[in-house]
C-alpha cells in the first residue's frame, strides 16, 4: 500500500506539497495498523471494533476520538498554508478517493456542502483554499462506513471533517 501511494506522489509530482517534517515521522493513518495492529493486540480485543465500528466499546470509541484529536492538532500546523488543502470527514472508511461510490457518485459523503471530489478539484485547480473538517463520528449521515467480516482486510483512515481539509500522509 505504501509503495502504491509513493508511486501516486511520484506520478503527480506532489512531494513538494507534502511537508517533510510530517512525512519523515509518520506513516499513513491506518487505525488498524497504527492504533491497534494485530501484533499490539494479541488477544484480539479490537477485532470486532476494527471489522464494524458499531461493535466498538465506549472505551474504544473514546480512544479513536483521541486519535482524531491528535490528528487534527497535527494538521493545525499546515491549516493556514494556502497550498495545502484539507477534506477530513468522520467516515469509518479507507480509500474513499479510490472508490466511485465515495468519489463521484450521487450519494458521496458531503461535508460543508462539498463532496470529496469537488473539494479535491477545487484545491487542485486553485479554485478555492479547501479547509473542510467534519464533526466527530458518528455525526456524518452521508458516510458509507466500511464494515467487514474480516478485520485484517479493513482499514480505518481517520478522515474527519467540519471545516475544509484534504491531507494524506505518506
Amino acid at each position: 500500500m505504501q509503495n502504491y501511494y509513493r508511486q501516486v506522489v511520484g506520478t503527480h509530482q506532489s512531494a513538494k506539497n507534502l511537508p517533510s517534517s510530517c512525512t519523515s515521522k509518520m506513516n499513513p493513518g491506518l487505525i488498524k495498523n497504527i492504533l491497534a495492529p494485530g501484533v499490539a493486540d494479541p488477544h484480539g480485543t479490537w477485532d470486532n471494533c476494527k471489522a464494524d465500528i458499531t461493535h466498538c466499546s465506549s472505551d474504544q470509541l473514546r480512544i479513536m476520538q483521541g486519535f482524531r484529536s491528535e490528528f487534527l492538532k497535527a494538521v493545525e500546523k499546515i491549516e493556514h498554508v494556502s497550498s495545502k488543502g484539507m477534506f477530513i470527514n468522520s467516515c469509518y472508511a479507507h480509500c474513499q478517493s479510490g472508490i466511485q461510490e465515495t468519489w463521484l457518485a450521487k450519494g458521496s459523503p458531503v461535508v460543508a456542502n462539498s463532496s470529496i471530489s469537488k473539494a479535491v478539484g477545487d484545491w487542485y485547480m486553485d479554485r478555492d483554499q479547501v479547509r473542510i473538517i467534519d464533526c466527530p463520528y458518528p455525526c456524518d449521515s452521508t458516510c458509507h462506513n466500511d464494515i467487514s467480516d474480516i478485520p485484517d482486510q479493513d482499514f480505518l483512515l481517520v478522515n474527519e471533517s467540519t471545516n475544509c481539509r484534504l491531507y494524506q500522509q505518506m
